[in-house]
Order: structure tokens, then sequence, then C-alpha cells
């Protein structure tokens, strides 16, 4: 969800994608938990400030963000990452024009375990879990909602998603208010 990235006066990037803090190689970083996303991804900027050895390869593939932005691949890193207690250690892509410090793909979900648990709100790896968070996520959905997504979300709604009709009329409201 690089979509929703702002500047805000702290530096830190304002989203409304799923986030978690993690350390990485001792420095910690607001992560975006990304289950959508093939690879992990580390900013150019972070690299840079964790002075991390950027192998070119040829071989990696071109990502596009969600509006098609092409993101600019400079090659691939390791990172040691500390979830908690546990430590991992993660390849990770560089990319020159990426908002998020990092993002959390599911080639690192899957490599080492992680469960991401939503109703909960927790990602847990071994017998560590951390809080996961989303701030801001029903307002600023509610802003750039269209009706149709609002009709999808109704129909969702129906079928055993209640918690869905709270998202619905605060965007109603917002859109008639």
């Amino acid at each position: 969800m690089l979509l929703n990235y702002l500047d805000s006066p702290r530096n830190e990037e304002v989203t409304s994608a799923t986030f978690v803090y993690v350390n990485i190689n001792n420095m910690k970083y607001k992560t975006i938990v990304d289950s959508g996303a093939e690879s992990t991804l580390i900013s150019h900027r972070v690299a840079k400030q964790l002075n991390l050895k950027i192998i070119n390869d040829d071989s990696l593939i071109n990502y596009v963000t969600a509006n098609g932005e092409k993101l600019n691949n400079l090659g691939w890193t390791i990172v040691e990452v500390k979830i908690g207690s546990y430590r991992l250690k993660q390849r990770c892509v560089v990319i020159k024009n990426l908002s998020a410090n990092v993002l959390l793909g599911t080639d690192t979900l899957v490599n080492h375990g992680i469960v991401l648990n939503f109703r909960l709100k927790t990602l847990s790896v071994g017998k560590i879990s951390i809080k996961m968070s989303a701030k801001g996520e029903q307002s600023q959905c509610c802003l750039a909602m269209s009706r149709r997504v609002e009709l999808n979300l109704f129909k969702l709604m129906l079928n055993g998603f209640p918690y869905l009709k709270v998202l619905i009329d605060r965007c109603y409201y917002r859109e008639n208010s």
C-alpha cells in the first residue's frame, strides 16, 4: 500500500497499510507488512543509513506499485531483522524510490513461518508475537472510497462481515456531510 504515503513533519511515513516496528541491523524501523508483495523491499535511503553492501543483479525482476509506478531496483542486500527477540536474516531488494522504509513481503513471511492474525492484530514468528498497526485505516479508506467499492463492501457485509457496516456508514456520512 505504497499509495497512501505522505510526508509528515517527523520524517516518518503516514500510511493506512498494516505495519510493525522491527529492528534491522540494530536500528528500529517502521515496516509495512504486505502479504500481496512477492519480495521484501528496502529503501535505498535506509540501505545507505545502515551502510549496507548492495549487490547489483540484472536478473532481478522489475517491480511496479499498485498504481503502475515503476520502482527503481538497485540490487539486493542481506539484513538481520529482529522481530521482538526473534532474529532472522533476509534478502531484500533495494529500491531507490520506495516510499516506505521497508516492505515485508511474502518471501519473508513464508521463509520464516511468520503468521499474521488480523483479528488479533499480531504478527507472530516462533514464540514471539508483536502488535500490528494500521493508523487511519478507516478514515483514509473512506476518503478514497468510490461508490462501486462501497457497494462491494455492502455485499461483503451481507455475506457475514458485519464489521464493514461501520466503514460503510462512515463513508456515507463523510460523502453526505
